[in-house]
């Protein structure tokens, strides 16, 4: 059976939850997704809503399947807490393995995940640094310091090809970073760069 091409995608807009958070509450990640559905929905965007641990390898394969020859697509990445720190970062290395570039990433309170399980307490720890993979272009993002988990702090894995902006502070805590006006217009923005 030979399956029809799909259309191309020229564009992919990927909203990435924090733990505990999914498409049937709300929270601040589904409002910020349902906005960007609404201004970037169109016949060759895309704009996912997912949780912190998806299968990534999956999806960076749907969209290296469906970009157009010759035209990697524009994706940019919207992250909280571990879908910030683990669900972005992961991402990125299993599109970065195919080729692809991130344009941008929009970041609330990046949470350091660690991949082995007796290490998970690092994510209240103060000192983990979050490597943002060479293939990102740019990186905006915010942070808090009033609960924990705190924001960790970003490194760009290629300084020369990830710039990274001065994280925005904010007085709210953790729980409500995803519902930011500020981080919310951020992502739009970036949306439409």
């Amino acid at each position: 059976m030979v399956l029809p091409r799909l259309a191309p995608i020229h564009e992919w807009h990927i909203v990435i939850s924090g733990f505990l958070q999914h498409e049937g509450r709300p929270s601040g990640m589904v409002a910020l997704w349902r906005r960007l559905l609404r201004a970037r929905s169109a016949p060759h965007a895309r704009v996912e809503l997912r949780a912190w641990n998806e299968h990534w390898s999956h999806l960076a394969e749907l969209i290296r399947g469906t970009q157009a020859d010759g035209a990697p697509p524009a994706i940019r990445l919207y992250g909280y807490s571990w879908g910030a720190g683990w669900g972005c970062m992961e991402l990125a290395r299993q599109l970065q393995r195919r080729g692809l570039r991130i344009r941008g990433m929009v970041l609330s309170d990046p949470v350091y995940r660690s991949p082995l399980a007796a290490f998970r307490w690092l994510a209240i720890a103060p000192w983990p640094v979050i490597e943002v993979p060479a293939n990102v272009e740019r990186v905006a993002w915010f942070r808090q310091t009033r609960s924990r988990p705190t924001g960790h702090d970003l490194r760009a894995a290629d300084p020369r090809r990830t710039h990274i902006d001065p994280p925005v502070w904010d007085e709210a805590s953790h729980l409500y970073m995803d519902e930011l006006p500020a981080f919310h217009e951020a992502a739009l923005r970036a949306s439409r760069s």
